[in-house]
């Protein structure tokens, strides 16, 4: 086999995740927006990144029956709020999927801490992986609940409930009371290490998505709840002032990240 061949990911025979990026995601989303205490944010966001004056955190479920290249699957990810210089964009320090190749993808090439997991979303109750009704009013008795559970080795990390009272207008200028409707852009932190343990890689990456249709959207006031892992200490970034939650039925694509800052160099 020729170095030419080898793809972008291990295995390199048949290379595991091809081609390059973008990738596109098709899928049912549920989010929940909250202000949080700036000292955990702090704790949490590797220097030289600050916390965005919102001190905003953002937290979802997703179920995805069309991917590519992961097929379908399911994730849920953890956001801050951040700034790095002229940057606001949101820092991924939790990610879980339950696609293989969906990890070992966005942790080589991006470098999101993708973890496997067990993801679920249940809509009046009834799980949206064995279909639903896009309607949240076509449920009988106002069951319009949706809830988005994640769950590593056994412990419900976090539980989000959203009551989908209000039809979504995609030109509002804010996706919630209080949250601009903005490109969503996030940042990473890249580490792998060398054959001797020695840090080879260690960067903040920028990786843009690109929003395609919002087939449909619904929001309304929200909760999340957590259990406590010392694995995966998510529940430590509880919230001080639930803005709400937002369901979304939306195509997504996975843009080219950029480097922004190289801890190697610095």
């Amino acid at each position: 086999m020729k170095e030419s061949e080898f793809g972008i990911c291990m295995p390199v025979y048949p290379p595991t995740t091809k081609p390059a990026p973008p990738y596109y995601f098709k899928g049912y989303t549920l989010t929940i927006f909250y202000e949080a205490d700036p000292k955990v944010l702090r704790e949490m966001l590797p220097e030289p990144l600050e916390p965005a004056p919102s001190n905003l955190v953002t937290i979802d479920a997703q179920y995805l029956p069309w991917s590519f290249p992961c097929g379908p699957c399911s994730e849920g990810g953890v956001y801050i709020a951040a700034k790095y210089k002229d940057i606001t964009a949101d820092y991924c320090p939790f990610m879980f999927m339950d696609s293989d190749v969906g990890v070992y993808g966005g942790r080589e090439i991006y470098g999101y801490p993708k973890e496997m997991g067990n993801i679920s979303l249940t809509f009046g109750g009834l799980p949206l992986q064995h279909g639903f009704s896009s309607s949240p009013h076509s449920l009988p008795g106002g069951k319009e609940l949706m809830t988005g559970v994640v769950n590593r080795c056994g412990v419900d990390l976090y539980k989000i409930n959203v009551a989908l009272v209000e039809k979504g207008k995609l030109d509002d200028s804010e996706i919630v009371p209080g949250v601009p409707r903005l490109p969503a852009k996030h940042i990473v932190l890249k580490m792998i290490p060398n054959v001797d343990g020695k840090p080879l890689i260690r960067q903040l990456n920028l990786v843009p998505l690109e929003q395609g249709n919002v087939l449909e959207e619904w929001r309304g006031p929200a909760t999340i709840s957590f259990e406590e892992s010392p694995a995966d200490p998510i529940y430590k970034l509880r919230p001080v002032k639930i803005l709400g939650g937002v369901y979304q039925h939306v195509e997504i694509w996975l843009g080219t990240g950029k480097v922004i800052h190289d801890y190697l160099k610095h």
